[in-house]
């Protein structure tokens, strides 16, 4: 067996520029500043009544939203949470199914817990997406109340075993 030495590639590093790395310093620091990541929009808020599907809260040790849709497919999203004076806003989205694919033609509920224990109201605003994620009217309409809250469903009971 004969043993072949592979060649090693190797280039010398050399450091960066003074003025290059004094620039890209100066880049980070104003990002940092800034903010060039992701940021927090500010949803827009209709005065026109929900119209979506029915959007309920339930109280459990967090709030939990609940949204009955019409058929399967549809996906519900927690947007984002805003403190207000004495109650928490959440904003969520609802998107339509892909027209494209068959769905169930039965009421599916979804539920979204969000990390808001229930001594602090909340209102829970909502809009429609299509299926492309493009916003059917942009804003956000008031579609429930903490104040109307619902309790959560009982547990399903297994049925008691026959004695044969």
């Amino acid at each position: 067996m004969n043993i072949v030495p592979i060649a090693r590639f190797s280039r010398k590093v050399r450091p960066l520029n003074r003025v290059a790395g004094g620039v890209l310093m100066l880049a980070l620091a104003a990002c940092s500043l800034v903010g060039c990541g992701p940021s927090r929009f500010v949803p827009s808020k209709s005065e026109t009544a929900w119209t979506g599907p029915e959007v309920w809260i339930e109280s459990t040790p967090q709030w939990t939203v609940v949204a009955k849709a019409p058929t399967g497919g549809w996906t519900v999203t927690l947007d984002q949470l805003m403190e207000q004076r004495g109650r928490t806003e959440v904003f969520v989205t609802l998107k339509r199914p892909n027209p494209t694919f068959l769905v169930t033609a039965a009421e599916v509920e979804q539920r979204v817990i969000t990390p808001l224990k229930t001594n602090v109201p909340i209102w829970v605003y909502a809009r429609i997406q299509n299926f492309r994620g493009e916003p059917e009217d942009g804003s956000f309409s008031l579609a429930s109340k903490s104040e109307n809250a619902k309790a959560p469903p009982a547990p399903v009971e297994k049925a008691p075993a026959k004695d044969e």
